[in-house]
């Protein structure tokens, strides 16, 4: 979080530096033209279980629900479209529940960050725009136990918000999205390397992928 704040604050001060940003009007509403958009958000992530077996024991995976906070850069091409490059991330609990119980049996703390490039597109009606989008990238997941391997896999979000501009520097945003990251059916996720001899993995059982589900909401601040 104060990665967040501090990255804030610089991009203020070079608002502080630019020029104001042109404005014009549409059916009577202020608008504000910028080129580039800081998006500085958090919120909610929820995890859907995936079927894993260890060490030939099956059962659920799980990363355990829990906020998230994230960073977006924005770019301007053209009215209502824009290049997004973003990044994510969330601390959270890895479990697995053996089939058969239900304890959730604790594996290690780890962290979920996502690293996408994508597009946002939308409709300005006024000072507000609703938009949707769209990115692909790479997910890490990082364990705390360093007896397991972190691993990167490929993963998308798409999503639908809406954009508030308050100000020629500052809007706010909501948006709901649906992360989604690729594991494949019968690949592994993580491996123990405690023994080097003999590593186990999680192997994935059927299905293709992690999917997930974040609200979240944010501060925007354009130059």
């Amino acid at each position: 979080m104060r990665r967040t704040i501090l990255f804030l604050g610089l991009a203020i001060m070079m608002l502080d530096a630019s020029p104001v940003a042109a404005q014009r009007t549409y059916r009577g509403q202020q608008l504000y033209d910028h080129k580039v958009e800081v998006n500085a958000y958090g919120g909610y992530l929820w995890t859907n279980s995936r079927s894993f077996s260890f060490d030939g024991v099956r059962g659920d995976l799980d990363i355990k629900s829990n906020p998230y906070w994230g960073l977006e850069l924005d770019i301007n091409v053209r009215d209502g479209m824009q290049i997004a490059f973003l990044y994510n991330r969330q601390d959270s609990e890895l479990t697995f529940k053996r089939n058969g119980t239900a304890i959730d049996e604790p594996i290690t703390d780890i962290s979920l960050e996502y690293v996408q490039a994508g597009v946002v597109a939308g409709v300005r009606n006024g000072s507000t725009m609703p938009f949707t989008t769209f990115s692909l990238g790479a997910t890490r997941m990082n364990p705390e136990d360093t007896n397991l391997e972190d691993t990167w896999k490929f993963s998308m979000i798409l999503g639908l918000g809406v954009k508030h501009y308050l100000s020629e520097r500052f809007g706010l945003r909501i948006h709901g999205r649906i992360p989604y990251t690729f594991t494949s059916g019968g690949g592994s996720l993580f491996c123990d390397t405690s023994d080097p001899d003999n590593p186990r993995c999680y192997e994935a059982i059927g299905g293709t992928g992690i999917p997930q589900v974040d609200v979240g909401a944010g501060l925007i601040v354009m130059f």
